[in-house]
């Protein structure tokens, strides 16, 4: 009898500890609905590795409907709808160690992913015909990224930190609006292919030697600073373009300037230039060719310029003298609010140039470096 109910005991613990088990089943969590089946095709995947340094919390960002996350430890998260949470997707690691992170994607049209805080590497991406926002920043092991096959109506990229980035695909991403790609000292070459809707570029921190904006109608905003290879662009007759900079980068020449209309703002300082010939661009307002090697400088003779930074160049007193008289004649234009200035220190004809030209037409001097 004794023996019996011992074994009575015994199996109403078990029975309990396995109804215990089941109830707190924790491997698949979040909102209620169907799982689909992941699969390389439907999933973006990376490694989180987590065996160096101490943050162990992932967050992801997205929006437009709805995602499963297999984070990699054998627990899986379903989101129903993930733009609501403020804070992203987060969820903390146990155990230094590496995880395999799937998350289907294929109805999503904003996805962020960052490994800024904790490593991130093997990318891996399949087919996302929704995304029209796409965020990637610091993955490394990663060489190449075929977003054209991936996501082919994507609207605006942010490719950011790559290290190990060697090629990017957006050829086909035909509808793009805004890139940005920034601190891939690996990336050589960059085909844009025809943008018909690309508005603005970011491209910096590159090895790229070369950049075509042909077939770019629409763009209006450059930015290919940082790239200390990059020497050579090339443009369309009478394209467009209102802001552009260029500075840091290894141009000897920007002939292919007499080509564009509508620039406005041009910051081409830290070059090799020894001549600048501006004087077609009537809309120009900001101007900084600084730290480069100009013995001479024309700029336009309308009233659009605003501030001109020619600074740690080797213009003369001639130069200089001929620089100031083309300066618009600003001296009867009153506005509290807005001050004309050039800066022009640095220079061989520094001391014996008559600057009195300038300050007479109204345009305030800046006299040295500011001071850090």
């Amino acid at each position: 009898m004794k023996l019996d109910k011992l074994l009575s005991i015994l199996l109403g613990f078990v029975l309990l500890a396995g109804f215990t088990s089941c109830s707190e089943d924790k491997s698949v969590f979040g909102d209620e609905f169907e799982i689909p089946e992941l699969t390389d095709k439907n999933t973006i995947q990376f490694t989180v590795d987590l065996t160096s340094g101490t943050w162990k919390q992932l967050e992801i960002f997205a929006s437009g409907g709805r995602v499963v996350v297999d984070w990699g430890d054998g627990r899986v998260q379903k989101v129903e709808d993930p733009g609501s949470l403020s804070g992203g997707i987060r969820y903390r690691y146990g155990n230094s160690k590496t995880y395999r992170v799937r998350i289907w994607a294929e109805e999503l049209s904003f996805l962020n992913i960052s490994g800024l805080l904790l490593t991130l590497r093997d990318l891996q991406m399949g087919y996302f015909p929704n995304m029209s926002d796409l965020s990637i920043n610091s993955i490394v092991g990663t060489k190449a990224l075929d977003l054209s096959s991936s996501c082919p109506n994507v609207k605006t990229i942010n490719v950011g930190n790559n290290a190990d980035l060697e090629q990017i695909d957006i050829s086909r991403c035909s509808k793009l609006e805004s890139i940005q790609l920034y601190t891939h000292p690996k990336l050589t070459s960059l085909k844009l292919g025809a943008h018909p809707k690309l508005i603005g570029l970011y491209c910096t921190g590159t090895s790229l030697r070369t950049l075509s904006f042909k077939g770019l109608p629409e763009m209006r905003e450059i930015d290919c600073s940082n790239n200390p290879n990059l020497s050579t662009i090339e443009v369309d007759d009478g394209q467009q373009i209102g802001a552009l900079l260029c500075y840091s980068c290894a141009f000897k020449n920007m002939d292919w300037l007499d080509h564009i209309t509508g620039l406005s703002e041009l910051a081409c300082h830290g070059n090799q230039l020894t001549e600048l010939d501006l004087s077609a661009h009537p809309y120009l307002a900001y101007l900084n060719c600084s730290n480069n090697q100009l013995t001479r400088l024309s700029i336009p003779t309308s009233k659009s310029t605003r501030q001109l930074a020619c600074h740690s160049n080797r213009l003369d007193a001639n130069s200089l003298n001929e620089l100031f008289e083309n300066l618009p004649d600003m001296s009867s234009f009153v506005t509290p609010t807005l001050q004309f200035r050039i800066s022009y220190y640095d220079n061989p004809g520094e001391k014996d140039c008559d600057a009195d030209i300038a300050v007479q037409r109204g345009w305030t001097i800046t006299e040295s470096k500011p001071a850090n």
